[in-house]
């Protein structure tokens, strides 16, 4: 993982004849050093001698711009309104410091104030853990390629880093200093996010509570579905019994009407068979005084619950006589049945 980093350390210089700031100050060293995280928690990163040292990482100091404050990564596109100097060797070894001559052409920002260097390099992270001294650190900065050096206002006598490019390393002697208007800004910016983090929530709650309406809705669709299904299911189990009974009783009547020696016709009604059976038990001659399908109903059941002698008997020699009996049982019986039924048969 590659990171940018920033180290700071004092300006003790000389003035040029033409103005210009020179020096040769301690711009880095070799240590432990503290880095606040996103979360707030602190981790400790190790920058050891032989990277610190390394001569390709000196080597990266000579030619490199200096700026007014950490603008962010130089390079030739914006290094223009920028660079206020230069830094004119390679770095050296000074004990666990690293030092090089500096030029500082445009001397504005000392004049504000601004006497310390921030040095803003790249480099590596190994999150190997270990130890140093009795001093534990979490990871090791690694293949350090510095890019620029910066004069800033705030910070102490000593190495701090920043990454501004990650704005996830800050050294714990250092203060974040920002102007009014720049508060404002950012107070705003979080302002809207909130606002429109909460707009957010509304909008999911809506469709939350609609699709709860929705999936409400579906469900009573539903069951009334349901309901009418089952309604239909009820309705074709009677239909398929009624058929069933009504087919049983045909074939229960063309038997016997067989049975009597009555012709049976495709076309023929039960009411037409069951007169047909009557004619045959009782002679031809017999008197229906009702086509209604109860009267016909109860003569024919009167009729063949007459045992066979008995018809013969009766109704052979007297038709008529016998006729009329059944004929007047039959209104009988539908009067009483009309009765039971709550209707009136005369």
């Amino acid at each position: 993982m590659k990171a940018e980093r920033y180290d700071r350390t004092d300006i003790v210089a000389r003035r040029t004849d033409e103005g210009f700031i020179a020096d040769s100050p301690v711009l880095t060293r070799t240590g432990i050093f503290p880095y606040r995280n996103r979360d707030g928690t602190t981790r400790y990163e190790y920058r050891p001698p032989e990277e610190v040292f390394h001569p390709q990482s000196l080597s990266t100091l000579k030619g490199k711009p200096i700026t007014e404050d950490h603008k962010g990564h130089v390079t030739a596109s914006n290094a223009g309104g920028w660079v206020a100097g230069a830094i004119l060797s390679e770095g050296r070894r000074d004990g666990d410091n690293v030092v090089a001559d500096i030029v500082i052409h445009n001397p504005e920002a000392i004049a504000k104030g601004k006497k310390e260097l921030s040095l803003g390099y790249l480099c590596d992270i190994d999150d190997t853990p270990g130890d140093v001294n009795g001093q534990h650190y979490d990871c090791i900065q690694r293949n350090i390629r510095v890019n620029h050096l910066a004069i800033v206002g705030r910070g102490r006598a000593g190495n701090a880093r920043l990454n501004l490019d990650r704005a996830d390393a800050i050294n714990e002697d250092e203060e974040m200093t920002m102007t009014l208007e720049e508060a404002m800004k950012k107070i705003g910016e979080l302002e809207a996010k909130a606002r429109a983090d909460e707009a957010e929530k509304t909008g999911l709650l809506q469709q939350l509570e609609n699709k709860q309406r929705d999936s409400d809705a579906m469900k009573g669709r539903f069951d009334a579905l349901e309901a009418e299904h089952k309604t239909l299911r009820d309705a074709q189990t009677q239909i398929k019994a009624d058929a069933l009974k009504q087919a049983k009783a045909r074939i229960a009547l063309e038997t016997t009407a067989k049975e009597k020696g009555v012709e049976v016709k495709a076309d023929a009604s039960d009411a037409d068979l069951k007169k047909a059976i009557v004619k045959k038990i009782h002679g031809d001659s017999f008197d229906f005084r009702s086509d209604s399908a109860e009267y016909v109903d109860a003569v024919f059941d009167m009729s063949l619950q007459l045992p066979a002698q008995s018809q013969q008997q009766q109704f052979v020699p007297q038709k008529r006589d016998d006729s009329a009996e059944v004929a007047t049982l039959a209104n009988r019986q539908v009067q009483m049945v009309a009765r039971m039924n709550g209707e009136t048969k005369e």
